[in-house]
């Protein structure tokens, strides 16, 4: 199977600009005392211009002359001190973007070196780390035993190494949510390609084959967007075996869940993977 290169994007929150950050208060203050300034001189040359040899007047354009230059003074000093204060939450800022760089490419490159452990790990070891990794996304979400609550609470967690990779697309707005459960599904062979939309779903699944579709439930497209992406395959007659993971086991969201066409629903990661290698069995072999 080909599956066409596509590209993803990710949203990054805008940074405030410095100025909206530094400005406020001092930039109120600075154009202040501009305008003291700009004021007071424009006076004095008042009180000078028409003060006709008259000594009083002619001490008052001199004081306010003095006010001019003091306010033009506090003024000048605000906006250096503003715009080195801007400069340093700049240099601020850019110091905490590399380190934030710095710290995301040693977690990415951290992530791919377990990840390629994982995959160099013998078919007995690789069954140990899928059971633990399972395992560990049970606790993290904090279940119960594993239970469909639909007769197939017995269904058994069966780990057998594929010989020939099968391919899922996992529909998940919060990857980082099923980081666990996904990393169990390729320690096994499995091959997943990660989405976060109905959209590149949809997109992703025209002209390329999957073995399955796993999709959670509520997305930021629609709180039943699991449904809306299952709809739309059945209405376009792909039949790809789909799954539902999210927050529900309940016979109720079973069967609703077969309603629309799909193979199942759970909450629980180990029994995600029991459905996900029962459906695997029945779907069409892989085409090359």
């Amino acid at each position: 199977m080909r599956i066409n290169k596509v590209k993803f994007t990710s949203a990054h929150s805008e940074t405030p600009t410095v100025a909206r950050q530094i400005g406020g208060g001092w930039l109120v203050f600075e154009k202040l005392f501009y305008a003291i300034s700009a004021a007071a001189f424009t006076w004095a040359i008042f009180e000078v211009t028409f003060s006709f040899g008259t000594i009083s007047l002619f001490w008052n354009a001199l004081s306010l002359v003095s006010l001019a230059i003091t306010a033009f003074g506090a003024a000048v000093a605000v906006t250096i001190y503003r715009r080195q204060s801007a400069k340093a939450q700049a240099d601020s800022e850019s110091q905490i973007s590399i380190l934030s760089a710095i710290n995301s490419v040693a977690a990415e490159a951290a992530l791919k070196a377990t990840e390629a452990a994982e995959n160099s790990l013998s078919a007995v070891e690789r069954t140990k780390l899928v059971q633990a990794l399972l395992e560990k996304a049970e606790k993290n979400r904090k279940l119960p035993q594993p239970s469909l609550g639909n007769g197939l609470q017995s269904l058994p967690v069966e780990i057998p190494i594929l010989e020939e990779p099968r391919h899922i697309l996992w529909v998940d707005d919060n990857r980082p949510y099923i980081d666990l459960e996904r990393r169990a599904f390729e320690a096994s062979g499995l091959v997943v390609t990660w989405v976060s939309s109905t959209k590149r779903a949809l997109e992703i699944l025209e002209g390329n084959h999957f073995d399955l579709v796993i999709s959670d439930m509520g997305r930021l497209e629609g709180p039943r967007e699991g449904y809306a992406l299952l709809d739309r395959m059945r209405g376009s007659e792909n039949q790809t075996p789909f799954l539902i993971y999210s927050t529900s086991d309940s016979l109720e969201h079973w069967n609703e869940t077969l309603e629309h066409g799909g193979q199942g629903c759970t909450s629980s990661p180990s029994v995600l993977y029991a459905l996900a290698r029962r459906e695997l069995r029945l779907s069409e072999p892989r085409m090359a």
